[in-house]
């Protein structure tokens, strides 16, 4: 008589889960020529460089210009200053425009409260609105209210504003409430679509120019890719979750850096 052994399924499975957290730990590289470290530390270099650059340039502006004007400069040197962390400069920079608007300025304070981590003062800072807001719902997801995070990204999302951004950030709050097939939803919604495999992103990567708007869309699927990697491991789909470590591996993932933060596409920054 047959007795049917679980050992055998058990032990491919603890295998596969061994394999998973391996790659997930020190992940895989498809050019051993180009470790994930220099390809992390060369796009970060790369996206400083280009912002400092932006900087000079805005400053240089800032100098030969008056009026309305330098009044522009000023506020787009604001938005490389927040790009780089550089949140005291910044402000600085939105104090010497006093005829911004209060709803541009408020929310440009609020972007900056949630750099600092100062989530608390963000939502102060935003008050109530019937809008949806990816800083606000960053904010919400940061103070641990996730279902309220999820209505304020899915007003976003109806009224298409920076939708990708909506879309990782309701991701990663359904992810916060171990509703991780809803986070894959979401973050296969949010990665840009061709960013990685079509023949213009292809031609970007063989070029040596570099577009401070694509390099930011590459750390925004970065980051979604690794946050899905995680949803796939724990719904036991081993074998995609290995597939997006790779890909976000590729695309040079930092866990110290947060799409969410510069929302991703910032557009109008470069003079």
């Amino acid at each position: 008589m047959l007795r049917f052994s679980f050992l055998p399924l058990i032990a491919l499975w603890l295998g596969l889960l061994s394999g998973l957290l391996t790659i997930m730990l020190h992940p895989v590289h498809e050019n051993s020529s180009a470790p994930t470290s220099t390809i992390r530390a060369s796009r970060k270099d790369k996206l400083e460089r280009a912002v400092e650059e932006n900087i000079r340039n805005w400053t240089i502006q800032i100098k030969d210009s008056s009026g309305e004007k330098q009044v522009l400069a000023y506020y787009f040197r604001a938005e490389n200053y927040y790009l780089i962390g550089k949140y005291d400069d910044a402000t600085k920079d939105l104090d010497s425009v006093p005829n911004l608007a209060k709803e541009v300025r408020t929310y440009f304070n609020a972007r900056i409260k949630n750099g600092l981590g100062q989530y608390e003062a963000a939502l102060n800072e935003l008050g109530p609105n019937k809008y949806g807001d990816a800083t606000r719902a960053y904010a919400l997801l940061k103070t641990g209210q996730a279902q309220r995070c999820i209505e304020e990204c899915s007003k976003c999302i109806n009224q298409d504003d920076a939708i990708e951004v909506a879309y990782l950030i309701r991701g990663q709050a359904y992810q916060s409430l171990g509703k991780d097939q809803l986070a894959i939803e979401d973050f296969t919604k949010s990665l840009y679509k061709g960013t990685r495999w079509d023949e213009s992103f292809a031609n970007y990567q063989s070029s040596q120019i570099y577009d401070l708007d694509t390099e930011l869309r590459l750390l925004h699927n970065a980051e979604v890719y690794q946050r899905r990697a995680t949803c796939f491991a724990r719904t036991g789909q081993p074998t995609r979750a290995m597939q997006d470590v790779k890909q976000s591996d590729q695309l040079g993932f930092s866990p110290g850096r947060d799409a969410c933060l510069s929302r991703s596409v910032m557009s109008n920054i470069t003079p």
